[in-house]
């Protein structure tokens, strides 16, 4: 288990965030603790106004059709194969909307983080974008031989876990980026299969209060989303990743 603090968010959702529109940062009373935190205090560090908003009308539709998690599905359905400025758009006006009482704020801003992992896909990070995706839809993360494994099996990481049966390691920004900010500390296990051995990685996606993070938009952006856990926008997910050795 690890606690997601300093490698938190993907690159490219932290690009896309801090990039749509001219986003203002409110000033924020940070709390010694994670008991201490106010919800109405922290809030998210990155708002706008619905008025200075520009997107196209259709894709704003879009986002005020989205009531219940249905529509949350269909909406992420759609966006696949979105471009970067119209999703940027998306993410612009999801968070602005949230911010209208008359709108349920937990779907938008469910759908904000949608777009913002599509946008991380579009940026080279489809692993850190899985698991954020993962985390709205609240459903743990289990593979046999998938994608998670064949970005693991090209790291030195790999290469000394696979002749070992259980421990501890971390992924690095110089082994993966991807792998660095989607799941870097973990544990495994290993056992013999009927394809050899057997590899298992496990950790904790979520999201931890830390006020003591280096740099302030780093820090904002983590506690955003921490308060997007503590509003159930996002939720602590299992990752399980079995690899055949």
């Amino acid at each position: 288990m690890r606690q997601l603090t300093k490698h938190l968010l993907v690159y490219g959702i932290l690009s896309c965030l801090v990039s749509v529109g001219t986003f203002t940062t409110p000033t924020i009373s940070y709390a010694t603790t994670s008991d201490d935190v106010n919800i109405d205090t922290l809030r998210y560090p990155l708002k706008r106004n619905l008025e200075n908003v520009s997107i196209d009308r259709k894709l704003a539709t879009q986002i005020d059709s989205i009531d219940t998690d249905e529509d949350l599905f269909i909406f992420y359905k759609k966006i696949q194969n979105m471009n970067e400025k119209d999703l940027d758009g998306l993410i612009n006006y999801s968070l602005a909307a949230s911010e209208n009482k008359s709108m349920n704020s937990v779907i938008k801003l469910k759908a904000a983080w949608l777009a913002a992992a599509q946008v991380a896909k579009l940026n080279g990070y489809p692993l850190s974008a899985k698991l954020v995706e993962h985390s709205v839809f609240y459903r743990n993360y289990s593979e046999t031989n998938g994608s998670f494994a064949k970005a693991i099996k090209k790291t030195s990481v790999y290469r000394i876990i696979k002749y070992k049966t259980h421990g501890s390691a971390s992924f690095e920004r110089k082994h993966s980026k991807d792998l660095y900010y989607s799941i870097h500390a973990f544990s495994y296990t290993s056992s013999a299969s009927s394809y050899g051995k057997r590899i298992y990685l496990k950790d904790k996606f979520d999201f931890k209060y830390d006020n003591q993070i280096k740099g302030l938009f780093s820090r904002l952006v983590n506690n955003w989303g921490y308060l997007s856990q503590k509003m159930y926008v996002l939720h602590p997910i299992k990752v399980k990743v079995s690899i055949d050795a």
